[in-house]
């Protein structure tokens, strides 16, 4: 019995083995950049990330807590996590496909001997095995495929977290930004209403215009009219940081920081391949190639025999009798004849999504390589910028305490106050602004080394 069975599988897969089309596989192109095209001192590579995050290494406490609040409420974050479960529930439905298909049945027979009595001559029960081979690969083409799309889930969960991660914090950055360019807004407007108040008694003592004196009225309902807009943005930031923390906006409270009191240290990216290997975005993407692999896999084997070996057990007692037992073996062969198109057109859809899993990995390099190249830029040059606004603050304080004590004196128009009362402000304003810059690239640089830096990462 067996060698027939096995006769007739080999004369039905050999035959097949060769009608099977060969499948089209795309590769992932190597990355060939050793470093980047402005290095800094060369980095070792990182032995063990470390356990801090981004608002730790900020020694932000306000924004340790907040980010323990987003990682527990965020929604993107909770469907991330959901979408995991999801894919582990796939996996195991495709592992249990290798194993065997156990059923059992059991009844009875029963007739009417009158009215009142029942008689149950007979009664039956089953046990029943099923066990699909898979000499081909079909299945187990599934269980990869099932296995990269449950890596994929993760990776791409540990890339959201980052972005919340990292969104907050840049939001946070931003709202004690707003909150410190408000503060200066008010000495802005404290110096020009004292400056009114200068032009209307010489106004008064006919030494100034009513052109003078409607100047500065108007500038200082212009610097009014900017501090609403900042109030209106540091509302929304507010509002902002509740969302990312999942917190409903009208209950959520948040104190702005003091943007002169947050620190960061300098990431250092290490070399391209080092750096790649750390983004979970371009994880996941390697995860999609080895899920269309596993398709691929299993799409070809659809044109190979499938064979699947059963075992029925049999127990029948007859009333009155003794117990019959009977087991009868069996063994199947469904060999596809007749679905040849349908089966072609299943293998090329699966060559396609390996193809564009390829491509779009190679889409994830390439950017990720792109924004390091531009933060790397981006870091030096905000570095640079914050030392000449420094110089430009310090010549706009000068200026503007030198024009005012020579207007006060009478040595000096008032549009030579009015201009650098405004280049101080927009010093000032610039000043913080550039604090922002600098942190915000640092940030993103945190983000897009794929977050927890290893120490070696840190300058």
């Amino acid at each position: 019995m067996m060698r027939r069975l096995l006769t007739v599988i080999v004369a039905t897969t050999v035959p097949l083995a060769g009608c099977a089309p060969k499948p089209r596989i795309s590769m992932a192109q190597p990355v060939l950049a050793a470093q980047w095209s402005h290095p800094s001192d060369p980095v070792p590579a990182a032995e063990g990330a470390s356990a801090a995050g981004l608002a730790a290494l900020m020694s932000a406490p306000d924004l340790v807590q907040l980010t323990e609040t987003a990682l527990a409420n965020n929604p993107d974050i909770r469907i991330a996590a959901a979408r995991i479960e999801r894919s582990k529930a796939l996996l195991g439905r495709a592992r249990l496909a290798a194993l065997p298909q156990v059923s059992a049945s059991a009844g009875t027979n029963g007739r009417a001997l009158n009215s009142a009595v029942l008689d149950f001559p007979s009664a039956f029960a089953s046990l029943d095995a099923t066990l699909d081979v898979d000499p081909f690969g079909r299945l187990a083409g599934n269980r990869s495929a099932a296995r990269g799309r449950v890596l994929a889930a993760q990776y791409e969960r540990d890339f959201t977290v980052l972005a919340i991660e990292t969104g907050l914090a840049q939001a946070w950055v931003l709202r004690a930004t707003i909150a410190r360019r408000t503060a200066i807004l008010d000495g802005t407007i404290a110096r020009a209403e004292r400056m009114e108040r200068v032009v209307r008694a010489r106004y008064d003592a006919g030494a100034a215009t009513r052109v003078d004196l409607g100047q500065q009225s108007m500038r200082v309902l212009e610097l009014r009219r900017k501090r609403s807009e900042l109030a209106e943005a540091l509302g929304q930031t507010r509002t902002a940081i509740a969302v990312l923390c999942g917190v409903e906006a009208p209950g959520f409270v948040s104190t702005p920081a003091d943007i002169a009191a947050i620190t960061l240290p300098d990431f250092v990216p290490p070399a391209p391949s080092q750096l790649l290997a750390a983004r979970p975005d371009v994880k996941a993407r390697e995860a999609s190639i080895a899920a269309a692999n596993g398709d691929v896999r299993a799409a070809r084997a659809a044109f190979m025999p499938s064979f699947s070996f059963s075992v029925e057990g049999l127990l029948d007692s007859l009333s009155g009798g003794l117990l019959n037992t009977s087991v009868r073996a069996g063994a199947a062969v469904l060999v596809p004849i007749f679905a040849q198109g349908r089966l072609t057109s299943g293998l090329r859809v699966a060559e396609a999504d390996q193809v564009a899993a390829v491509e779009e990995y190679r889409m994830t390099v390439l950017a990720a390589l792109a924004e390091v190249e531009n933060l790397i830029n981006a870091v030096a040059a905000s570095r640079e910028r914050a030392t000449l606004l420094g110089r430009i603050l310090e010549e706009a304080r000068l200026t503007a305490n030198l024009s005012s004590s020579r207007y006060i004196e009478g040595e000096e128009d008032l549009r030579t106050v009015l201009d650098a009362e405004q280049l101080l402000g927009d010093a000032e304003d610039a000043q913080v602004l550039g604090q922002q810059e600098q942190l915000f690239a640092q940030i993103a640089m945190y983000r897009a080394m794929g977050g927890h830096p290893a120490d070696s990462w840190l300058d």
